[in-house]
């Protein structure tokens, strides 16, 4: 405690020299609620150690706002539905029923909020008590020794953690005890203490989570026991720093190979070192996408930018919260020095990736002179100790970057793009003049996962029978090939007519439908209705024409997907797809494609006649396709050997 205090007693001595400006500018923040601040303040004056801390989080509570609810019964009725809800689908956005429904929840129940600054809405009582417990806490830790003042009040003594309402959740955390917890803190690494609280901390993930605007607060995770990325990391946070253990939200701004964005709860480590956790076991935060930037989000205020009076500052960095982590992550990065933006009359460059729609700002760096220098920037290579990426089909080996400037008119172009690949060498995305022809089948990268699920229908059986429990069943086709369309044909040369046929998966395999379809001589689909009443699975979402939707069948059990046609009909072609996410070029739908030359231009509109489109292009360009018909996801490539190549 000598080294602790005299770092204190030093860093008071500096802050009253130093920092009455940051102290008087929060007085006058606070307004009519001034009274409270000072009520802080004059509770810790014979405190040194406390009245630093005290001092520490009110010149810091500058730019922090609480979202509050004002409708309490509103509140309560969305947290009674949400925590009843069963969603089988709460990893998948496309299918997640909490998802769905979350709008119609919130027309049901409609959320009223407020923004207000802390520094106006604090009460003294409830920062004192959250001081004196994160002391306590601390004092009692095996571990502070090993950790600096600033270490404490940046990553265990704050009041909060994002814009929730304040609250006095530290007391409720602590009561809160795992089974044996005493010895397990006096017997464990500070790491792996760490991570049995994150266990303790279970909240079950739903993705739906992230469509609910306004945060919720200790005791309202707790209650409902369901959330986002978000909601889990607070939860394991808040139980961690109740317990003294330093540690904060890390962050991936944006993905880098797709939309999204990432965040986790982090153990600080002695000697500015850091460790993901997460829960259920599982031990450290995955990175299952490309990463280009991490960032720690602190309590202290970080230095403000400069920008010249035309500059906007993306939302990212406005809030002076944020610092750059990605070296306490073990993954290959480069020094980039981007040259020749002289033309350009600003303060800071920013490195952006592509999120699906429009380049989002990952980084930023002073601009000296014609060039700026980004530290850290990522190739698109995991932790050497995270093996669980998810590698699209046809991936590009590396990330796709553009230099851009911001401004109120939006996100410019500062250079051409440029891949860093995972090597850390540069190619430059400068369209030639030299063009070539190629032949597109996709407008979004396809996941492995499809690329299993369509492998697992090979060897499937199509029977027809006239009876309805196939007691004269014949089969009619055999899928013997991986599809190649998103509707692979099999023409049948069968001339018999039939009431009922049914879809037998391979007994072994994990098999993910999403639809079969049966047409007569003259081309016409054969109607009818699904029949599975004596099955565990219901067939009809792979009769329903939805390319969406989608019938699972396990490899721990048998499964026949029955029809009956309206009317005994001769088949005379089968059409199947397994699940897909219906971004293949599909016949009969409006596409566009665009390539990047400082702005995405046409390189024309066309309806598809065939399950591919073919173009002219430049060559050394980024490609943009679009599906004026349908759909929301993109994605960019650039051509390869005549092969599409997605970033």
């Amino acid at each position: 405690m000598d080294r602790f205090l005299f770092i204190a007693v030093f860093l008071l001595i500096t802050a009253c020299s130093n920092n009455n400006a940051s102290y008087n500018n929060a007085l006058r923040i606070s307004k009519e609620n001034r009274v409270e601040i000072e009520k802080i303040i004059e509770h810790y004056r014979d405190d040194t150690i406390k009245l630093n801390a005290a001092m520490f989080l009110i010149e810091n509570m500058i730019r922090k706002e609480s979202i509050i609810f004002l409708n309490k019964q509103n509140k309560d009725s969305l947290l009674s539905y949400i925590k009843k809800l069963e969603d089988p689908y709460s990893w998948d956005p496309q299918y997640s029923i909490l998802a769905k429904t979350i709008d119609s929840v919130l027309a049901r129940y409609p959320q009223q909020y407020r923004k207000v600054f802390d520094l106006a809405n604090i009460k003294s009582n409830t920062i004192i008590q959250n001081i004196d417990d994160a002391f306590e806490a601390w004092n009692t830790s095996k571990w502070h020794k090993d950790y600096t003042f600033g270490d404490f009040c940046n990553y265990v003594l704050p009041h909060k953690i994002g814009n929730e309402d304040v609250g006095s959740w530290r007391s409720k955390a602590i009561n809160d005890q795992m089974v044996s917890e005493d010895s397990i803190k006096e017997n464990t690494s500070i790491y792996e203490f760490a991570r049995r609280v994150a266990d303790h901390s279970f909240v079950r993930y739903n993705i739906g989570m992230d469509y609910f605007f306004a945060p919720f607060g200790y005791e309202d995770i707790k209650r409902i026991g369901v959330g986002s990325c978000l909601h889990i990391a607070h939860m394991i946070i808040y139980n961690n720093r109740s317990r003294g253990v330093p540690c904060a939200i890390d962050m991936i701004p944006a993905w880098a190979n797709r939309k999204g964005s990432h965040m986790w709860s982090s153990v600080i480590l002695p000697k500015n070192k850091s460790k993901g956790i997460y829960f259920n076991g599982e031990g450290e935060n995955d990175f299952q996408y490309k990463v280009s930037k991490i960032y720690r989000k602190t309590y202290e205020l970080q230095p403000q930018m400069s920008p010249k009076f035309w500059e906007n500052v993306p939302q990212l960095f406005s809030n002076q919260d944020l610092i750059d982590v990605t070296d306490q992550y073990n993954m290959p990065t480069s020094t980039l020095v981007i040259q020749g933006i002289s033309s350009h009359n600003v303060n800071y460059i920013y490195l952006s990736t592509f999120n699906n729609k429009e380049w989002t700002p990952i980084a930023y760096a002073k601009r000296q002179e014609d060039e700026a220098t980004f530290k850290n920037i990522g190739r698109g290579l995991l932790p050497s100790d995270n093996n669980r990426m998810i590698k699209y089909i046809d991936e590009g080996h590396g990330i796709v970057y553009l230099p851009t400037i911001c401004s109120y008119t939006g996100i410019h172009p500062a250079t051409a793009p440029f891949i860093l690949d995972t090597l850390g060498n540069i190619k430059h995305l400068v369209p030639h003049k030299t063009k070539e022809n190629i032949r597109l089948f996709r407008k979004y990268p396809k996941n492995p996962e499809l690329a299993d699920s369509e492998k697992a229908l090979v060897g499937g059986v199509v029977e027809a029978a006239n009876q309805p429990d196939f007691s004269d069943s014949e089969i009619i086709c055999v899928i013997e090939k991986v599809q190649e369309h998103p509707l692979e044909s099999i023409k049948i040369q069968n001339r018999k007519k039939f009431k009922y046929v049914r879809f037998i998966p391979r007994h072994e395999v994990i098999v993910r439908i999403a639809e079969l379809q049966f047409f007569n001589k003259q081309e016409q689909k054969i109607l009818g209705v699904s029949v599975d009443k004596n099955t565990n699975n219901c067939g009809e979402k792979i009769f329903d024409g939805d390319l969406l939707t989608w019938q699972y069948k396990g490899e721990n059990y048998t499964a026949h997907f029955t029809f009956c046609f309206d009317n005994e009909s001769e088949i005379h072609e089968v059409r199947f797809s397994s699940r897909t996410d219906d971004n293949e070029v599909m016949q009969g739908e409006d596409y566009e494609l665009f390539y990047w030359d400082n702005k995405w231009i046409s390189l024309g509109r066309r309806v598809a006649s065939n399950y591919f489109l073919n173009y002219e292009v430049p060559q050394n360009v980024l490609l943009l396709l679009k599906n004026h018909t349908k759909g929301v996801e993109e994605r960019i490539f650039t051509i390869e050997n005549g092969k599409q190549v997605w970033w």
